[in-house]
């Protein structure tokens, strides 16, 4: 998985946080439970589809087949480094929380954080924690949220949180 997938998934468990108000730290334990649970029935499922191909005297080959096809769900959610990466900007947006909104709502003009959409509220907080406790350089940052504003906001999302996230910059860089 791409760094740009795991950023992705991180947006979805911050909105899973933001929509349930709960805590990014519980959402995150609840999803590595999902991933335990979906790897489990994936497991299941290729069992009892290798058996049946078994039972059908199918050659060995199509066994193989059908085992490449179907790679360990972990990996296809999220890999070793990729689930370190959500975990840690996950922890990080839990321990500076604080910091986080004071930084959005100090930039937002007109608005406050809790007047704002959902997906544009978790977008704001996955990248404001990055800018501000993260090496990451501006521009990724930047390039991904709008990215995911794009597919997930309506038409003023991106221009919000371009706009938002410009002048937190300006104000970081002071």
């Amino acid at each position: 998985m791409s760094r740009r997938q795991a950023r992705e998934e991180l947006f979805k468990l911050v909105f899973e946080s933001e929509l349930k108000s709960e805590s990014t730290k519980e959402v995150f334990e609840s999803y590595l439970e999902r991933i335990k649970d979906q790897k489990r029935t994936e497991e299941e499922n290729l069992e009892l589809k290798i058996e049946e191909i078994e039972t059908e005297n199918l050659e060995a080959s199509k066994a193989e087949d059908l085992n490449e096809e179907n790679p360990n769900v972990q990996e296809i959610i999220l890999g070793g480094n990729d689930l370190k990466f959500v975990e840690k900007y996950m922890t990080g947006i839990t321990e500076h929380n604080e910091e986080i909104l004071e930084a959005i709502n100090n930039n937002i003009v007109g608005w406050t954080f809790e007047r704002i959409g959902t997906v544009e509220k978790s977008l704001l907080k996955t990248t404001v924690y990055e800018l501000m406790f993260e090496d990451t350089p501006y521009e990724i940052a930047i390039n991904e949220a709008i990215e995911l504003a794009k597919l997930y906001g309506d038409d003023k999302t991106a221009e919000f949180v371009n706009g938002v996230l410009a002048k937190i910059i300006k104000n970081i860089k002071k």
